[in-house]
C-alpha cells in the first residue's frame, strides 16, 4: 500500500511541477502572413493551432522541452509540423522545422516550398516555471 502511495505521490509531483512554455508565433508565406498563434505547451506534450478563413487553412503543432545546455543556456527545443493548405486548389504545404531557442528571445527559420514560395517562421519562448 505505501508503495502505491509512493507511485501516486510522484506521478501527481510530475503533473504538477511539470514546466510550460509561452509561445508566440508568427508564420508568413511569400512575405503575407498567415498566423500569428500563442500558445501555452506543456513540455513534452503536443500543443495544436488550426485557423481557417475560407480560402486557406493552416494547422500548427509543436512539441516544447528543455534544451539547456552550455552553448545554449535555458534553451528549448521547439520540434514543428506546419501544414497550409490553400482551400481554391487543395495545394498543400508541410514543413516539420525543429528549433532550439533561448528563453525569451526571438528567433526564425526561413525554407523554401518546392514552387519557390518563402516561408518564414519566427516564435519567440518563455518557460513557465511551475508555481507550486
Amino acid at each position: 500500500m505505501r508503495f502505491i502511495a509512493t507511485i501516486a505521490s510522484l506521478i501527481f509531483t510530475s503533473l504538477v511541477f511539470a514546466k510550460s512554455y509561452d509561445l508566440k508565433l508568427d508564420l508568413s508565406l511569400a512575405g503575407k502572413s498567415v498566423g500569428s498563434p500563442r500558445l501555452i505547451v506543456k513540455e513534452n506534450e503536443k500543443a495544436s493551432f488550426i485557423t481557417e478563413d475560407g480560402k486557406q487553412k493552416m494547422t500548427i503543432e509543436v512539441i516544447a522541452q528543455d534544451a539547456s545546455s552550455k552553448e545554449v543556456p535555458n534553451g528549448i527545443k521547439l520540434d514543428f509540423r506546419i501544414n497550409h493548405i490553400e482551400l481554391a486548389n487543395n495545394k498543400t504545404i508541410e514543413i516539420a522545422p525543429a528549433l532550439i531557442v533561448k528563453d525569451n528571445s526571438p528567433a526564425s527559420i526561413t525554407t523554401n516550398t518546392d514552387t519557390g514560395e518563402e516561408i518564414l517562421l519566427s516564435v519567440t519562448s518563455k518557460a513557465i516555471l511551475p508555481t507550486n
